[in-house]
């Protein structure tokens, strides 16, 4: 793969990333109203990169609605774009290719080796992985409306654990400590019953045996 492909996958896949949070934070309805720059920044892209996303999703029809201070609501195009790349991973959509789309949906098992064990995972993705990326987007939510001095932390930590759970070798180590932090900032701020709720999803979604 040359550069310039790489540049290319390196763009889908920011864009992915950024459709599909706001795909998640909508619940996939075209009237829920979402504030495009702080998805974005809570995913951790800068000012630039954001300030590119969004003339580029409005270029390509993504925005129902653009509304002051980059409040947008999905178009119908989007939402089916999303739609279809979760149920048929194997696809390329008019806008994301296959690789870049299964980084993120596609269901992998494998074998991860340490230097002194060796542990077996599998990952099944089945039903239920959409709503544990349903119910942390919930929760991110709920942690931005939190008046927390800690919250920016908290909703990190949710950024990471989703990308942890997607990843091709999902490492439970770090699953475990994300839940943890997780589940202490929740009990600060009365939502200790999602954390929870995301905590069992997962474990009934990734098996981890040494």
């Amino acid at each position: 793969m040359n550069e310039n492909q790489n540049i290319v996958l390196k763009k889908q896949g920011n864009r992915y990333k950024v459709l599909l949070e706001l795909w998640r934070v909508t619940k996939g309805k075209e009237m829920e109203i979402v504030n495009f720059d702080d998805i974005s920044k809570s995913l951790g892209f800068n000012a630039e990169e954001i300030l590119e996303m969004y003339y580029y999703f409005s270029s390509e029809g993504f925005f129902k609605e653009e509304l002051s201070g980059n409040f947008v609501t999905l178009s119908h195009r989007a939402i089916v774009e999303v739609e279809n790349s979760i149920t048929k991973p194997t696809q390329s959509t008019e806008h994301f290719s296959s690789t870049v789309i299964q980084h993120f949906n596609a269901p992998v098992g494998s074998v991860q080796t340490g230097s002194n064990n060796v542990a077996n995972i599998n990952q099944k993705v089945g039903q239920n992985f959409s709503e544990v990326l349903e119910q942390l987007a919930t929760l991110k939510n709920q942690f931005q409306l939190s008046s927390a001095t800690d919250r920016e932390e908290a909703i990190e930590i949710i950024s990471d654990l989703e990308k942890e759970i997607i990843k091709e070798i999902p490492n439970k180590s770090k699953i475990k400590s994300f839940l943890t932090s997780t589940k202490e900032f929740a009990l600060k701020t009365g939502t200790e019953l999602a954390a929870s709720t995301v905590a069992k999803l997962i474990e009934s979604q990734i098996k981890v045996g040494s």
